[in-house]
């Protein structure tokens, strides 16, 4: 009877071992990947913050290119519009 008591104790010592590592292993792994997640996050909401940052850029850049067009196709009605196209043709 002993050593059936003694046999189950160790078992269950070793079991116990056993689910005490794994335990100890899984909780490194979920810390290791919580910050893995938290730095993945912190990388999203930058790319996030350029992207918006790029759009407002683009934006900017595009309203300014459309009141260049504007000017542009207002100098190209003028009469002097070909004036530098002329005065080159002189020195050709």
């Amino acid at each position: 009877m002993t050593q059936f008591f003694l046999i189950t104790l160790l078992v269950f010592a070793l079991i116990s071992a056993v689910a005490i590592f794994i335990a100890t292993f899984q909780i490194k792994k979920t810390k290791k990947l919580a910050a893995e997640i938290q730095t993945l996050h912190d990388a999203f909401w930058q790319v996030k913050e350029k992207a918006e940052r790029l759009q407002k850029a683009l934006d900017i850049i595009a309203e300014i290119e459309g009141e260049a067009n504007v000017e542009r196709k207002e100098l190209a009605e003028t009469l002097n519009s070909d004036l530098v196209d002329r005065a080159n043709n002189l020195f050709k």
